[in-house]
Order: structure tokens, then C-alpha cells, then sequence
């Protein structure tokens, strides 16, 4: 019972951070927590803030020696789901959001079970509940110009495409297979063709 209550501890403490983590009627985000967090882990995490805190300010709030604090600290900093940083000699930490930060850190150690849970998670309402934040979290902000994309097509070629209004790519992925959607993007995008070789002949 006590490591169920750490959890739902734990997700209080990220739902508030920015960008949340927000309950599902499943709670199949307790399931996540406890893939990526020991019970001893997830004790010291739900007890740390999105502010970065000294060892005995954290040690403090969880009630432990501040030495056991710091040990489970050093222990899980290196796998992005605490956040560490040292200024005038003072080490600080603080805990990762769950967007952007200890989802993206499980990217390389997810196993099947622990994406299907994540699936869960977003078809649930977590990915809503994230995204209800206005400005919205994941967005292009051009800074001092007017934004550009480019990339080189597959002869070599330099190609730009401009970026396309929202609606009009919402029609296509709508309205249209794969094959039409490529065909269609490549036509407003103003990507050149591939040029037949000056060397080529035609069967007779």
C-alpha cells in the first residue's frame, strides 16, 4: 500500500510541472512510474520540485538522512528523470517533467511493455491533457528570419520546400492515400523531378 501512495505521489508532483501529468480513470500512469522508478526512487522524486533544490532541502522534505537523499540522487541522475546542476560549488536538483524529459529519456531502455503502457497513456487522455497548454508545448518559433526548410533530395540535389498552412495539410492526410498524399506534397512544395540522364536511350 505504501508504494502504491508513493507513486500517485509521485505523479501529483509531476502533474505540477509544466506541461503536466495528467490522471486517466486506468491510472495506467502509475503502471509507467512504476517501470521507470524504484519505490525508493520514486520516494525521493515525488519529494523534489521543478525548482532546483540543494541535497538537505530535498533530504528535509522526504523526512530521510540527507546522506541516504543524496545517494539515491547520484543514482538515478544519469538516466533523465532528475535533472542536477552545480553553481558556487553547491550541487541542486530537481525533478524532469514528464514532457519534455523522462519520457524522451526512456527512448533507448523501453521494452515492449513499457511502450504499449505509454500507448495506453496517450490514447487515455494523457496526451490531450498535455497539449491543453496554451502556447502550446511543441511548436517553431522562426527567430529574426523568415523560416526555410531544405534537404537534399535523393540525387543529390538541393530542394527547398516552403512550410504549408496547417488546413491545407489536414485535407490531404484526410482525404487522400499515401501515394496521393507524397504526390500532392511534392507538387505544392515545388520539388523538382528526377532529370532521365543525357546518356539514355529509348527502346525501340
Amino acid at each position: 500500500m505504501m508504494n502504491a501512495d508513493v507513486y500517485a505521489q509521485l505523479a501529483r508532483a509531476l502533474d505540477r510541472l509544466p506541461g503536466g501529468f495528467p490522471q486517466t480513470e486506468s491510472r495506467v500512469e502509475l503502471q509507467i512510474l512504476r517501470k521507470i522508478f524504484s519505490p525508493k526512487e520514486a520516494l525521493v522524486a515525488s519529494n523534489m520540485t521543478g525548482t532546483s533544490e540543494a541535497v538537505d532541502v530535498i533530504a528535509e522534505r522526504a523526512s530521510l538522512p540527507i546522506e541516504e537523499i543524496e545517494e539515491r540522487l547520484k543514482g538515478i541522475l544519469g538516466r533523465g528523470i532528475i535533472w542536477g546542476s552545480e553553481r558556487e560549488g553547491i550541487r541542486k536538483f530537481r525533478l524532469a517533467p514528464f514532457i519534455v524529459g523522462i519520457y524522451e529519456s526512456q527512448w533507448d531502455v523501453m521494452d515492449h511493455e513499457l511502450f504499449h503502457l505509454f500507448e495506453r497513456y496517450w490514447n487515455e487522455g494523457g496526451a490531450v491533457g498535455i497539449m491543453r497548454y496554451e502556447p502550446a508545448l511543441h511548436r517553431v518559433v522562426p527567430a529574426q528570419r523568415a523560416l526555410r526548410l531544405s534537404f537534399t533530395a535523393s540525387l543529390g540535389q538541393p530542394v527547398t520546400q516552403r512550410p504549408q498552412p496547417m488546413h491545407f495539410v489536414r485535407s490531404i492526410t484526410e482525404t487522400s492515400s499515401s501515394t496521393e498524399q507524397a504526390a500532392t506534397w511534392q507538387r505544392s512544395s515545388h520539388v523538382p523531378q528526377p532529370a532521365h540522364s543525357s546518356g539514355s536511350t529509348t527502346a525501340k
